[in-house]
């Protein structure tokens, strides 16, 4: 499972961590608007689009194969970074095949 971020100071790629999301979603944490935050599994993903400081919140959208893209919409961080949690959750004990 990998974990993309994409932000001002380009992109990177890496694996993905429940810590890893935790230090990206922290309330305090320094996660600037508009950055990107894609979770990546098989043909499975999860992204988030990092809106206004004053507002807290994300963008969510998801997809994979036979599924196309679904637009979450609007969401509160804390409710993205459970997401995220589940994303991970649910990804890591998916049957392989």
């Amino acid at each position: 499972m990998r974990l993309r971020i994409c932000d001002g100071a380009g992109e990177r790629i890496l694996p993905a961590s429940r810590a890893l999301v935790e230090e990206i979603f922290a309330p305090d944490g320094a996660t600037a608007p508009g950055t990107e935050i894609t979770l990546a599994a098989g043909g499975h993903w999860l992204s988030a689009t990092v809106l206004g400081l004053n507002d807290r919140a994300a963008y969510l959208m998801s997809g994979g194969a036979g599924v196309g893209v679904i637009a979450l919409g609007h969401t509160k961080w804390n409710d993205a970074r459970q997401q995220f949690r589940d994303f991970l959750t649910k990804e890591a004990t998916r049957a392989p095949g």
